[in-house]
């Protein structure tokens, strides 16, 4: 499922955790308090340029941007999201709600210099993983345990955070796990 060519700085999902829940605060500063799913689009548009003045998104055609949903060059200081995508997002579409999530975790926790090859063709784990790390930022960023209770369905979650059924079954998962919703 992931690309395990390149490894990243290890941060683990309390890390990821904290970051999501900054970047919430920052959002409800910016922008005033929001309902039971984050303003994901309005973050992308308003709160990432209060995080970085560099920042800047572009919403590109499909021909321009081929299979993939959306790109992340931050030494450019850049996200670009497919005009599907994008629409798909504004629209409340779970998962591109969460492919939009995805990208500003790669954004504030992946650059350039820190990026490693895996020479040794052993399989790197999750927490030196980019794209699990970014999937671990949507996930903390969208599916917020504030409001969740442990015997909530992922169909309930999945409609209140809106989010995909995947999306909310791995991270009601993780919260009740974890301790973090009962």
């Amino acid at each position: 499922m992931y690309n395990y060519d390149v490894q990243v700085l290890p941060r683990s999902r309390e890390w990821i955790r904290e970051l999501a829940t900054l970047v919430r605060e920052v959002t409800v500063a910016t922008r005033g308090e929001f309902g039971p799913r984050f303003p994901i689009v309005e973050a992308l548009e308003e709160v990432m340029p209060e995080l970085d003045t560099a920042f800047v998104y572009e919403i590109l055609d499909k021909h321009e941007m081929g299979e993939n949903h959306g790109l992340t060059l931050p030494s450019e200081h850049l996200i670009q999201i497919r005009l599907d995508v994008y629409e798909g997002a504004c629209a409340g579409n779970g998962r591109d709600r969460m492919t939009v999530a995805h990208e500003i975790g790669h954004y504030l926790m992946h650059d350039t210099p820190r990026f490693a090859r895996n020479t040794k063709n052993t399989r790197v784990p999750a927490y030196c993983n980019p794209e699990w790390q970014a999937d671990c930022f949507g996930g903390e960023l969208l599916v917020f345990p504030e409001g969740l209770s442990a015997d909530m369905t992922a169909e309930q979650v999945a409609k209140l955070r809106g989010v995909s059924l995947d999306a909310a079954r791995i991270q009601l998962t993780v919260l009740r796990n974890g301790g973090i919703i009962r």
